[in-house]
């Protein structure tokens, strides 16, 4: 190896390093850098915080609801759906286990589903040949 190339290696290693550090220290000013709520988007999340049933990762959920600036004109709706997905199957099965974490209910704008809000259709009545069988087998 010749100087040259020994010192060109040297320099890749500490622009490496500089880069890490340069990563490292964004990733640090990110998660120190949080927005800070307002008193009326505070109440908001505070009134979400206290419906929704799965109570991990508040400080997370936080920092989502900041970040996408939630107008207050949503904060009914979003109230709205977490009382009635509540209610879902999905979220009542096994205790809560598929109830979604907060921050990502809120990042994933979960209040907008509303398919599973309905219930399922009644089930079909057996066909007349289903019923037969049925008797046949009876007896």
């Amino acid at each position: 190896e010749s100087p040259a190339e020994s010192r060109s290696a040297s320099r890749n290693v500490s622009q490496d390093t500089g880069l890490r550090r340069e990563l490292i220290q964004n990733k640090k000013q990110s998660k120190t850098g949080t927005k800070t709520l307002s008193p009326p988007q505070r109440q908001g999340f505070e009134d979400f915080w206290a419906l929704y049933p799965r109570k991990s990762g508040r400080r997370e959920a936080e920092q989502v609801w900041a970040e996408l600036e939630i107008a207050q004109e949503l904060y009914p709706r979003i109230l709205a759906a977490v009382q009635a997905q509540c209610a879902w199957e999905q979220w009542q099965r096994e205790g809560g286990r598929f109830i979604p974490y907060p921050a990502r209910w809120l990042a994933g704008r979960l209040w907008e589903d509303e398919g599973l809000a309905t219930p399922p259709p009644p089930p079909k009545p057996p066909s007349p040949k289903a019923a037969k069988y049925a008797r046949v087998r009876k007896n």
